[in-house]
């Protein structure tokens, strides 16, 4: 019986056109609420940095402006040189002016990017694989799981 269990499920996800970004959503939370429960912090030493560009983004208005430090050394601006345009922090500054500047947003906007971006790999390999639902959610959710 499991055998055609998954295969159902397996042709469930290829005739249904909402299914796979669901399953991708449901993964994603799982995930998240499992990362909020399991570590004390969900920031990574780059997010800290981005953190600081869109702190100095939302209270100065300036992109150049560099009111931060990583460990008590000041450090170089977008995260680390001039050569792109900084999207996450300037995601994070518009957060930041509509929540204001706490820990939990800037949790949920990582992970909210974080979705973003895998279903932005499911759209693209559902245009590359011929409308193959089944293994764009494969490429999905390997994002979700292995980054």
């Amino acid at each position: 019986m499991p055998a055609s269990y998954s295969f159902s499920l397996i042709r469930v996800l290829r005739e249904k056109r909402y299914a796979a970004p669901l399953v991708i959503g449901a993964l994603w939370l799982l995930l998240y609420l499992a990362n909020l429960f399991t570590f004390a912090s969900l920031l990574g030493w780059d997010e800290v940095e981005y953190i600081g560009v869109a702190q100095g983004i939302a209270t100065h208005a300036d992109f150049g402006a560099r009111t931060y430090t990583i460990m008590g050394v000041l450090t170089q601006g977008y995260p680390s040189h001039l050569q792109n345009y900084p999207l996450f922090s300037t995601l994070l500054a518009l957060f930041i002016k509509i929540f204001g500047s706490r820990l939990e947003v800037y949790y949920i906007v990582s992970w909210l990017a974080g979705l973003g971006a895998a279903l932005l790999i499911y759209h693209t390999a559902l245009a590359l694989t011929n409308r193959d639902r089944a293994f764009s959610l494969l490429f999905g959710t390997f994002y979700l799981l292995i980054p």
